[in-house]
């Protein structure tokens, strides 16, 4: 997690400051398990460092996300902030 926000997003996190916050068993063409966390601090101003990958990194007020946020990616937020450790999504 520390690696891929600094490559991502040029932030700087301490691994002590990172926190596990849920697990997501999903299924889209394959099967996986992620893992989310949060930072409890870091260093730098967030940056968009893949932009191929991503069009625009901002801050959202979390009743207010944008329509496009990935749906597993939404589903994870709503079950953390509902304090769900575990969800599963995209199985029939």
């Amino acid at each position: 997690m520390a690696r891929e926000a600094s490559e991502e997003a040029g932030l700087i996190i301490n691994l002590q400051d990172l926190v596990l916050c849920h697990i997501m068993h999903r299924k889209a063409e394959d099967e996986r398990v992620s893992f989310f966390f949060k930072a409890e601090r870091w260093i730098g101003e967030p940056r968009n460092l893949e932009r191929h990958k991503c069009s625009d990194l901002s801050w959202f007020h979390v009743d207010s996300l944008p329509t496009n946020v990935i749906p597993y990616i939404r589903q994870a937020i709503e079950e953390t902030l509902r304090g769900k450790a575990y969800s599963e999504h995209g199985w029939a």
